[in-house]
């Protein structure tokens, strides 16, 4: 199961990368609890429409921002462990 598993992190990254948000969120349960604590006004939310929502407003924070899917590995059991680089220029207050 952990190949498994390990392909299907894989190939929802790559296709997020590509830009094709239907094949990554196929990866998801429609139900999926989305942690988006990581921005300033963000909270903890449910469903598809909460992972979009949160990525549209990261991806606004930033002048450019790249990401690059570096390993997928396995981590045992139902686990796997997705590194991830991130690159970004943020965008300047127009004060």
């Amino acid at each position: 199961m952990s190949e498994q598993n390990v392909a299907v992190v894989r190939d929802m990254w790559e296709a997020f990368l590509r830009n094709d948000f239907e094949a990554a969120l196929s990866a998801f349960e429609p139900d999926v609890e989305w942690d988006g604590t990581n921005l300033p006004d963000g909270k903890i939310s449910h469903g598809l429409d909460a992972i979009v929502e949160h990525l549209t407003k990261w991806a606004e924070l930033w002048e450019a921002w790249e990401v690059e899917l570096e390993q997928v590995i396995d981590a045992h059991g139902d686990q796997v462990i997705a590194f991830i680089r991130e690159r970004g220029a943020r965008k300047r207050d127009s004060r």
